[in-house]
């Protein structure tokens, strides 16, 4: 890449970083409120409803914001993305709320769950907008909300948790630190950049049901994934108890910090792997995808040797005392994680070339060893059986979306 090129590249992916960093920081933060103030069980209350949640979000988030992010000759209004993310959003709620109670889950957990999903529903309309910011390529106004709903998220949490000793006062205070974003900051920005640059008219759209199922293929494979990340926690709470996926979960945010970084610098990697793809230059998609790799597994790696020299210390720092032995753990997890970064950006290559359908094959076979290896894994080896099948699906998603890739480059020029 020239470095005019690597210069334009170098300004998204600092933005993306940094918002995704405070974001991340700001929710390990959470995390480690309700750890030190409540303890291990309502952490593993916090990390259930995050499991509930997750792969619905997912779902129906439908990769909208790709979708609006990459319509750059307006051929749908703004107002119908909106409107479907709404929906969506809606949806996740009532879903979220009807598995607590289908699951026969107390009624403070499913409490939890419902509040948990507010904010995420919160927090699913502000991505959509962030689709139109990012079409604009105004990755720091994506970045400046990333920091205010994380914060803002933090700071309530945090008043409701330590002033009332309730894990659910807090979510409340968590939801409500999404609503201040997207009301105090994404709306007004949003509205503010349309008067500034409105850009040519909007077409009129072929319907907001053509959209969602344009938009629905795209969200199939990631929310697949979501069900393999989260299957090992929810088998976790099953056989062993909240306490145990507390422990599980603690650990895992840590190696989801790290997550966050990887993911935002695919995220600002993706339009341009996309138009060295389309111009069929396959040495510079080549370069640019497999940095991305490497990037990914030394991440991984990097946590993984971290993690067996002070990995103990560290959770007992960052937690209770309950977390001190967990180094081993956080190190395999780190491990499995170097996997699944680097299938991460495979999945970007992937993307960036349109080839939607054919990742669903490895998204399916990778769910399926997730849920079997984990009701395997798990009662015969507790924790250490959950890394385990981390490891097993993120296995999976390695070859299989390096097969996709390799049959990718074999079609450009």
């Amino acid at each position: 890449m020239s470095p005019t090129t690597e210069a334009s590249l170098r300004r998204p992916i600092v933005w993306t970083v940094v918002g995704n960093a405070v974001y991340t920081l700001a929710q390990w933060a959470a995390v480690a409120v309700v750890a030190k103030t409540l303890g291990p069980v309502d952490v593993g209350v916090f990390a259930l409803a995050a499991s509930v949640t997750a792969p619905v979000l997912v779902l129906v988030q439908m990769q909208l914001r790709i979708v609006l992010a990459t319509d750059v000759e307006h051929r749908r209004p703004l107002g119908d993305y909106v409107v479907v993310r709404v929906w969506g959003a809606l949806a996740l709620v009532a879903l979220s709320v009807a598995y607590g109670l289908l699951s026969g889950r107390p009624r403070d957990v499913v409490l939890a769950i419902g509040v948990f999903a507010v904010a995420k529903a919160l927090d699913a309309v502000a991505d959509v907008l962030y689709g139109y910011h990012q079409r604009l390529e105004r990755m720091d106004v994506i970045a400046r909300s990333q920091a205010v709903n994380g914060l803002a998220s933090l700071v309530l949490l945090a008043v409701g948790v330590v002033a009332t000793g309730s894990l659910l006062v807090g979510l409340v205070g968590f939801a409500a630190g999404s609503l201040l974003n997207l009301v105090g900051y994404v709306v007004p920005a949003t509205l503010r950049a349309r008067r500034v640059d409105p850009g040519p008219p909007d077409g009129p759209g072929d319907g907001r049901l053509a959209l969602v199922r344009t938009a629905l293929p795209l969200g199939t494979v990631l929310v697949l994934s979501a069900v393999a990340t989260n299957v090992p926690r929810l088998v976790v709470e099953d056989d062993l108890g909240a306490y145990s996926l507390g422990l599980f979960a603690g650990v895992g945010y840590v190696v989801l910090a790290a997550g966050n970084v990887v993911n935002a610098v695919g995220n600002a990697i993706g339009p341009r792997l996309a138009r060295l793809h389309a111009s069929g230059d396959r040495p510079g998609f080549e370069r640019l995808l497999g940095l991305g790799v490497l990037f990914g597994a030394g991440v991984g790696v990097l946590g993984a040797l971290l993690s067996w020299v002070v990995g103990d210390e560290v959770l007992g720092l960052l937690y209770t005392d309950d977390y001190r032995h967990s180094g081993a753990l956080l190190a395999g997890l780190s491990l499995a994680s170097a996997v699944s970064f680097a299938a991460s950006f495979l999945v970007g290559g992937a993307t960036a070339a349109q080839r939607f359908s054919a990742q669903l094959p490895t998204a399916v076979v990778a769910t399926v060893v997730a849920v079997v290896v984990s009701l395997v894994a798990v009662p015969a080896l507790g924790l250490n059986g959950a890394v385990v099948a981390v490891a097993a699906a993120s296995a999976v998603q390695l070859v299989g979306f390096g097969l996709v890739v390799r049959r990718t480059l074999e079609e450009m020029p």
